[in-house]
């Protein structure tokens, strides 16, 4: 497994690494907690955690834990459109993950934003 290091100084000053790390942890936590629950509901034919709780669980930084879920609890593996969604998110979140980890790709993203 590969570890990325973000260079602080293009995080905004407020988030430092150490936040940035807790915040992941807990989103991630929750949005795997979210699924097991809805998996949970959905074999007792009870109550279920709504489709864009679990994708907005995901944008906040937890698609890691969604594709975790998902292939571990066999959930939501076939239904549309929340398959497309999360996947969308997903590369939305490694294209955005990219153009700050790679310096060939930040800087001119950042021209194109005007920053």
């Amino acid at each position: 497994m590969q570890i990325i290091v973000v260079e602080p100084a293009i995080l905004p000053p407020a988030v430092s690494p150490v936040y940035a790390a807790a915040w992941l942890a807990g989103v991630n936590l929750a949005c795997y907690a979210a699924f097991a629950v809805d998996k949970a509901a959905a074999r007792r034919r009870e109550w279920r955690v709504a489709e864009r709780t679990l994708l907005w669980l995901a944008a906040l930084g937890g698609s890691p834990a969604a594709l975790l879920a998902r292939h571990l609890l066999r959930h939501k593996t076939r239904k549309e459109p929340f398959r497309t969604r999360l996947l969308g998110i997903v590369a939305l979140q490694v294209a955005v993950g990219a153009v700050l980890a790679i310096p060939a790709l930040r800087e001119p993203a950042l021209r194109a934003l005007g920053l």
